[in-house]
């Protein structure tokens, strides 16, 4: 299932990136026999949340996540498909907030 921001969040995304919003994920740049690669994996502690790379035949950076088989998306920008990322996840686990709820 394709997964895209709202419209109305496009320019926001383009706008500011990944950093300048102070991201709670931490992105490493993936490598091979290492040589730098157009992809990043991006980590929240030792958990990794999701990927980003570039997609050179359509000129676009593409978010997926392994948490989720049909999360993914992409961005203008690799700060677009960053933050995009992290929005899905932050919408994502916000479905699991009344699982660790204290029972009151």
């Amino acid at each position: 299932m394709f997964q895209r921001p709202l419209p109305a969040l496009d320019h926001l995304l383009m706008t500011f990136s990944v950093e300048e919003r102070m991201s709670q994920i931490a992105w490493r740049q993936d490598s091979v026999a290492g040589v730098p690669l157009n992809r990043y994996v991006g980590y929240v502690g030792p958990v990794e949340v999701g990927s980003v790379q570039y997609d050179g035949s359509n000129r676009f950076w593409v978010w997926a996540s392994p948490l989720q088989e049909d999360a993914w998306g992409y961005g203008p920008t690799e700060g677009a498909a960053k933050a995009a990322m992290e929005l899905w996840l932050r919408s994502w686990l916000d479905n699991f907030r009344p699982f660790f709820k204290p029972e009151t």
